[in-house]
C-alpha cells in the first residue's frame, strides 16, 4: 500500500509539474503576443508599415486585432511590386531590368486602383494607401523620367497597349542610370 500512495504521490507531482510548465509557455506566449501588438500600433502610428509588419508577421491574430492586421497586410502587400536596391543594382554589376521594373511598377499601381482601394476605404487606410500609390509614381519618375501625366496616360490603356508603350519607353532606365551616373562623377571632380 505504500508503494501505491507513492506511485499516485510521484504522478501527482508529474501533473503538477506539467501544468505549472503549461501555465509559464501560455503566458510567455500571451506575453510576446501582447508586445508585438503594442510594437505594430506603435508602427502603424508612425506610418511605418514595414515595422509594423515584422512585429506581427509571424503572429495569428485574435479576434481583437484581426482589423489591425487587415490593415497592416495591405499597405505592407501594396508594396510588393515597388522596384527594390537589389532591382536597380543587381549583384555583380548585372544590368537592371528595365523592361521588368517598369511593368511591375505598373502592375502595382493597377492593384492599387483596381482592389486595394476598395479594400482600403472599409479599412480606413485610404491616406497610406495613396502614399503608397504616390510611391510607385516617385519611382517611375525617378527611374524613367515619367511624369504624373505620362503615368495616368498609360494607366488609361488597354493591356496590350500599355505592354507595348512599356517597351518602347522602358530605355530611359538607361539613359537615366547614365545620366546620373554622369552627375555623381561631376560632383566628384
Amino acid at each position: 500500500m505504500n508503494l501505491r500512495a507513492h506511485k499516485w504521490k510521484w504522478i501527482s507531482s508529474v501533473i503538477v509539474l506539467l501544468g505549472l510548465v503549461s501555465s509559464i509557455v501560455f503566458y510567455r506566449n500571451e506575453q510576446a503576443y501582447a508586445e508585438a501588438i503594442k510594437n505594430a500600433k506603435a508602427a502603424v502610428e508612425l506610418e511605418d508599415y514595414d515595422l509594423a509588419y515584422q512585429s506581427i508577421s509571424e503572429k495569428k491574430p485574435k479576434t481583437a486585432d484581426e482589423l489591425l492586421f487587415k490593415k497592416i497586410k495591405l499597405i505592407k502587400f501594396s508594396k510588393l511590386n515597388l522596384a527594390s536596391d537589389y532591382d536597380l543594382s543587381p549583384p555583380l554589376g548585372g544590368k537592371p531590368d528595365f523592361e521588368w521594373i517598369m511593368s511591375s511598377l505598373f502592375t502595382g499601381i493597377i492593384s492599387i486602383d483596381v482592389t486595394d482601394y476598395k479594400r482600403a476605404e472599409e479599412l480606413n487606410v485610404t491616406k497610406e494607401l495613396l502614399d503608397v500609390r504616390r510611391q510607385y509614381i516617385d519611382q517611375l519618375d525617378s527611374i524613367f523620367w515619367l511624369s504624373e501625366y505620362e503615368v495616368d496616360n498609360i494607366l488609361a490603356m488597354t493591356d496590350e497597349e500599355r505592354d507595348k508603350k512599356i517597351k518602347e519607353i522602358y530605355v530611359r532606365g538607361d539613359e537615366v542610370l547614365e545620366e546620373n551616373l554622369k552627375k555623381i562623377l561631376r560632383k566628384r571632380n
